[in-house]
């Protein structure tokens, strides 16, 4: 029974990805996507379909039920070229305090990318989020930020977290701060 179970899994997930690559190349574009150029026989999930044809618009971003992001690169960060060496991820709400805006966040910088689990090491991350500690960094308009260094390192293993320590989050009460992971 398990061997069709996994067959079924399997035989779907290919059949998934030939119907994904027969979609033309104008509506596999993810900006700007435009409601006339999806597929009408496009399989949807009913919330989907359901935002679709009742809040009709020329654009999905015109539509009320999605919300419109910009990206805005923030300066004082060093990513390696984006080699996947360094990440920052999780960053906690952000606190404006004596004129300056503070965020803690999950940092890791290693001397390879994420390997998977095979290989992987105490030294070589699995996943992104392996092998990490909590940072934070400081910036005094929010678009040129100062990174601080470590604010929660890593114990020496074999510690719980001795892996990674991460998601931080920060809050304050009664004049102190409290910083949670």
């Amino acid at each position: 029974m398990k061997v069709f179970l996994y067959l079924g899994i399997v035989f779907s997930l290919f059949s998934c990805g030939k119907q994904l690559n027969q979609v033309s190349d104008k509506a596999q574009k993810p900006f700007p996507l435009y409601l006339k150029d999806l597929d009408p026989n496009r399989k949807l999930s009913s919330a989907t379909e359901r935002s679709l044809k009742k809040y009709d618009a020329p654009l999905l971003l015109d539509n009320e039920l999605y919300t419109n992001f910009r990206y805005t690169e923030l300066e004082g960060f060093n990513y390696n070229n984006g080699d996947g060496t360094i990440s920052r991820r999780d960053p906690s709400r952000m606190i404006f305090e004596n004129g300056k805006y503070y965020v803690w966040y999950t940092y890791r910088e290693t001397a390879t990318p994420p390997r998977g689990y095979e290989g992987s090491s105490e030294t070589i991350p699995y996943r992104d989020w392996d092998l990490c500690e909590i940072w934070y960094t400081i910036s005094t308009e929010g678009f040129t930020w100062k990174e601080q260094g470590i604010a929660v390192n890593r114990p020496d293993s074999p510690n719980i977290g001795h892996l990674s320590v991460a998601t931080a989050d920060i809050l304050k009460w009664k004049g102190k701060f409290y910083l949670y992971y």
